[in-house]
């Protein structure tokens, strides 16, 4: 699929970075919860409210920033994956023309079976670069 999208590295490149700082924001959330639970744990209740009041303003923060890498992310990834699907459809198009007459006599070759193959074969071949490439990805990143 790869040897499919030389033309395509930039959006692809751009697509694993936004998954990686997703990743990483994720790990942040994980942590400051961790600093969350901490501070509900000390006795003093001014001091258990103003640690709370600081971390609830971070994660706000932290997950505005992840609803925008996730969506970002997951934009950029399905245009990638829309660029590699019109690519691979247009070679097999290529293909089938390049064929001799007599090839498109045979029933496996007839019309409407190459029409169905340009359009699912493309698709079964893009699935790779779903969103489970990209969840997969960014829990690589956080761990």
């Amino acid at each position: 699929v790869l040897c499919f999208n030389k033309i395509h590295w930039i959006s692809l490149i751009f697509a694993i970075l936004l998954l990686s700082s997703s990743g990483v924001v994720f790990a942040i959330m994980y942590y400051l919860l961790h600093g969350i639970v901490e501070s509900l744990s000390r006795t003093d209740s001014d001091e258990v409210l103003r640690g709370v009041h600081l971390y609830a303003i971070i994660f706000i923060a932290l997950s505005l920033s992840q609803l925008f890498l996730a969506s970002t992310s997951i934009t950029s990834l399905g245009a990638c994956e829309e660029q590699i699907c019109e690519t691979v459809r247009l070679k097999s198009f290529k293909a089938i023309l390049k064929q001799n007459m007599g090839w498109f006599d045979r029933p496996q070759n007839s019309v409407s079976i190459l029409i169905h193959r340009l359009l699912v074969e493309a698709s079964n071949i893009i699935q790779a670069f779903d969103v489970k490439f990209g969840q997969s990805f960014r829990s690589a990143v956080v761990v």
